[in-house]
């Protein structure tokens, strides 16, 4: 037995239950619980190790212990020794007494000062991309082989990123990701934008079965441009169009509805206003627009002054031109909707077809009615198509309802219905969601969400006011957006 300076030896209880030290206080001791093994000779662990699993086990109950590796079921071996837990002031000391029979794990020093230094440089990331993001950042540094495979055995447990990720959270966002941590970041950010979050409805504080949550955020710069966006003004915003669109992987439990607009000096998409609802509906729609004319009265300082684009670029759901026509009135023909749907419908349908002939001959048509320009040309277009369509039996049970389902919407996305001038074919706010999924701007909580927000708006006031001195040059032009608009 291991000798201790003023240890009594321990007095049993019951088997496998705790002993008891009648002297000192700072001691903890209990049976050895014994040791499993897997004696399988087909276990990946063998054949790769050269010896038995004596480590990694499942508990499927309490009679029942398999090998996590191969899922035999496990061999349980007794062990005589007597764990004994020392407690001193800011360590642990772990002995046994006796003679020890089970497995050890070779004592590797895991300093967390890594991790935790990580976590705090970026605690939004993921456990996995946090590790990944680490060594990929000591190899871009010029670090070795040697340093970057320290980092890596510092930060192999992801759990234990996970832990000390949370124990960060928690200390920096001590409220949580609750509503009440919103309502306090509202607090602290209202002197400097009353509008970075404008408005905030929990749910659960309210009686009204119907009632959902939603953050409504938007901000000062963004509001100028949207007073700026004016279709009877004067300023070039006065021609750009309104994207609006739902992200459902922005915000965990939530989707984003967001409004974005192109901003020809800063050359790029940039966002006007969101908010986080728990379903994308007609009422979610129309109360976004409606708390988004209500910042743009009251920083105009006009009580009846509503949004007025050129018009507005919205998906085909019926909950986002329904929330429209409820708080703008009847706005259709002002709203247009995406040509790259439509196309990509036609390729989808199209590969249902039996030939290669008929699928040709499918898609030709199809691009034809929607590039028409004329109302005269798309009639005709239009019968030809339908002919076609007829003429089988399967390619009408197919096809004829899709066309049908089009053609009551050829307002919104045929060119022979479309306005002339300056009217977009594609939603540009899907490629505003892509280029948040590339910036790790996704799967966020409610409060990070509002941060990410936050930083797009004073990042778009910044760029705008050093174009203005001329310390920042705007972007060169994407090919798409020179090809919307030449």
């Amino acid at each position: 037995m291991t000798t201790m300076i003023g240890w009594q030896a321990p007095r049993m209880v019951d088997p496998g239950k705790k002993l008891l030290l009648p002297t000192q206080k700072n001691l903890e001791v209990e049976k050895c619980k014994g040791s499993y093994e897997c004696l399988s000779e087909h276990c990946l662990f063998l054949g790769e190790y050269g010896r038995h699993n004596r480590a990694n086990f499942d508990v499927i109950s309490p009679d029942c212990v398999v090998c996590r590796i191969c899922k035999s079921p496990a061999s349980f071996s007794d062990c005589p020794a007597v764990k004994i837990w020392e407690f001193h002031d800011h360590y642990v000391v772990v002995k046994h007494s006796g003679k020890h029979t089970c497995p050890y794990a070779p004592l590797v020093a895991k300093s967390k000062n890594t991790i935790e230094e990580n976590v705090k440089m970026r605690p939004d990331l993921p456990p996995k991309k946090l590790q990944r993001e680490a060594m990929l950042n000591q190899l871009y540094g010029g670090k070795n082989i040697a340093e970057v495979k320290a980092t890596a055995r510092a930060m192999i447990d992801t759990r234990k990123i996970a832990s000390i990720r949370s124990k960060e959270i928690k200390s920096t966002h001590p409220l949580g990701r609750s509503i009440d941590a919103l309502n306090k970041l509202k607090l602290d950010t209202e002197k400097t934008d009353r509008y970075y979050i404008f408005d905030v409805q929990d749910a659960s504080l309210s009686e009204n079965a119907k009632t959902t949550s939603h953050v409504f955020k938007m901000s000062k710069i963004a509001a100028k441009i949207a007073i700026n966006m004016d279709k009877d003004g004067q300023h070039f915003m006065c021609m750009e169009y309104c994207f609006f669109d739902g992200n459902h992987k922005r915000c965990r439990g939530f989707i984003t509805l967001g409004c974005y607009v192109y901003h020809p000096l800063l050359r790029r998409i940039i966002r006007l206003a969101s908010m986080e609802v728990g379903t994308e509906d007609s009422e979610a729609v129309q109360k976004s627009w409606s708390l988004f004319n209500k910042v743009l009265s009251d920083y105009k300082g006009d009580a009846g002054y509503k949004f007025n684009p050129a018009g507005w670029c919205a998906d085909e759901a019926g909950s986002n031109w329904e929330g429209l026509f409820r708080v703008f009135g009847n706005v259709r023909q002002r709203i247009v909707s995406c040509v790259f749907h439509f196309r990509q419908s036609v390729n989808c349908f199209s590969m249902k077809l039996a030939t290669t002939k008929e699928q040709e001959k499918f898609k030709l048509l199809s691009m034809e009615l929607q590039e028409a320009l004329t109302q005269t040309k798309y009639v005709e277009i239009y019968e030809k198509l339908t002919r076609f369509i007829k003429k089988k039996k399967y390619r009408e049970q197919l096809l004829f309802h899709w066309l049908e389902w089009w053609h009551k919407r050829r307002a919104n996305i045929f060119n022979a219905f479309k306005p002339v001038h300056g009217a977009p074919k594609t939603n540009w706010a899907e490629a505003f969601h892509a280029s948040r999924s590339h910036s790790a701007s996704i799967n966020l909580s409610l409060v990070d969400a509002a941060y990410h927000d936050i930083v797009d708006a004073i990042l778009t006031k910044v760029q705008l006011q050093e174009i203005g001195t001329g310390t920042l040059a705007p972007d060169h032009l994407s090919l798409e957006v020179q090809q919307e608009q030449y």
